[in-house]
């Protein structure tokens, strides 16, 4: 209970300083509408969306065997990248032969890049008249968003980071994550980019937030102190605690 009380008390001084300066400065906070989004945004990481729900082509056969090839899928939104398959029964792009007696094949990407979600698509029809009909579908996920380098995602990959920044300077979770977003991470106290890569759930540290964007979101919903001042030991427990996925 003592320590609750201490935690409690921190908090609110904290509140209380932040409004302070704020008023002094005369800036306006960030609304909780662009602090959800955030969250919404990061827990998009490492999830594969449709960036072209199905692309359904019938290619008429010939007396003789005959190949087309076509592109599928559009630039990635803002923020995202075709996605990687995470185990060799997954495929991106999903190319299925439907109908006919020829083949569908995925024939590489059309640009090197990323960011390039444009997929080039093989038909092959079989002589006489063997034609074909194939259905693609292309995925796309957001980009890994470090919160100490500038990258086109709203927010950064660390959900009590990203909060703390973007009540201070919204542009960083309604537009995109540049270069002085990254700077304010230290410049705000909000973090430190001495320290490597976001820091475990299950490890207490001196910085708002951990490494699991929805995990954080979940036991910040519960206890602001995690996100707000730092994730110490009983964020940790609460973490394991709560029933957060």
């Amino acid at each position: 209970m003592r320590r609750k009380n201490i935690r409690y008390l921190s908090t609110v001084v904290a509140a209380v300083a932040m409004v302070l300066s704020v008023l002094a400065a005369s800036c306006a906070v960030e609304t909780d509408d662009s602090v959800d989004r955030v969250g919404e945004v990061a827990q998009t990481i490492g999830v594969w969306r449709l960036n072209v729900s199905v692309d359904r082509r019938n290619f008429g056969g010939n007396i003789v065997e005959q190949d087309f090839y076509y592109t599928v899928g559009s630039l990635c939104a803002a923020g995202f990248e075709r996605a990687t398959p995470t185990s060799t029964t997954e495929k991106n792009p999903k190319v299925v032969k439907l109908t006919g007696y020829g083949a569908c094949d995925f024939a590489g990407w059309e640009s090197p890049d990323p960011s390039d979600c444009r997929a080039r698509i093989h038909a092959h029809t079989n002589a006489f008249w063997g034609g074909v009909e194939c259905e693609t579908s292309v995925f796309e996920e957001a980009a890994t968003a470090p919160c100490c380098s500038s990258h086109s995602s709203q927010g950064c990959d660390n959900f009590g980071i990203s909060r703390c920044v973007c009540a201070r300077d919204s542009y960083c979770c309604n537009n995109f994550w540049d270069s002085l977003c990254a700077s304010e991470v230290t410049s705000f106290g909000c973090g430190s980019c001495l320290a490597g890569p976001s820091p475990s759930c299950f490890v207490s540290h001196t910085t708002p937030g951990c490494k699991d964007f929805s995990l954080a979101s979940c036991v910040c919903n519960t206890d602001s102190f995690c996100c707000n001042i730092k994730w110490d030991s009983i964020c940790v427990n609460e973490a394991g605690t709560l029933g957060c996925p």
